[in-house]
C-alpha cells in the first residue's frame, strides 16, 4: 500500500510537467511547418519569376508552366506539393499538405490556398502568384 501510494504521488507530480513539454513540443512543430512554408515561398517564386511564357491552370490540383523549350507542372498528389521538370524529374515542394487548390482570379492573378499540417492541427495560408 505504501508503494502504491508512493507511485501515485509520483505519478501526480509529473503529469502538469507532462503537459507543459507536450504543450512545447506542439508550437515546436509549429514553427517546423512555418519553416518549410518559408522555403517553399522562395522556391515557388524562385520557379515563377524564371522567364517564362504563360501560367495555366490545368485543374484545381495542377498548374502549367508554359516555357518555350518546356512545361513544367506544379501538382498536388500524395499530401504533396511536387514540382514537375519537363516530365523528367520531381521536386517536392512543400510536405504535410491536406489540400492545395490553384484558383485564378481577376487581373490574371492565380491564387494558391493551402491547407498544411495534420488534420486535427493544420493552418490555411493563401499564396498569389
Amino acid at each position: 500500500m505504501l508503494v502504491s501510494l508512493f507511485l501515485t504521488t509520483m505519478m501526480l507530480t509529473f503529469f502538469p510537467q507532462l503537459i507543459k513539454l507536450t504543450h512545447s513540443y506542439l508550437y515546436e512543430s509549429y514553427n517546423s511547418y512555418q519553416t518549410e512554408y518559408a522555403f517553399f515561398q522562395t522556391n515557388i517564386t524562385q520557379i515563377i519569376s524564371k522567364k517564362h511564357h504563360a501560367l495555366i491552370i490545368k485543374d484545381k490540383h495542377t498548374i502549367i508552366i508554359d516555357n518555350e523549350s518546356s512545361k513544367d507542372y506544379i501538382e498536388f498528389k500524395n499530401n504533396k506539393l511536387f514540382y514537375k521538370i519537363n516530365g523528367n524529374g520531381n521536386i517536392v515542394l512543400l510536405n504535410n499538405v491536406i489540400n492545395a487548390e490553384f484558383q485564378i482570379l481577376p487581373s490574371n492573378i492565380i491564387k494558391l490556398k493551402l491547407k498544411i499540417g495534420d488534420k486535427n492541427d493544420y493552418y490555411e495560408k493563401n499564396l498569389f502568384l
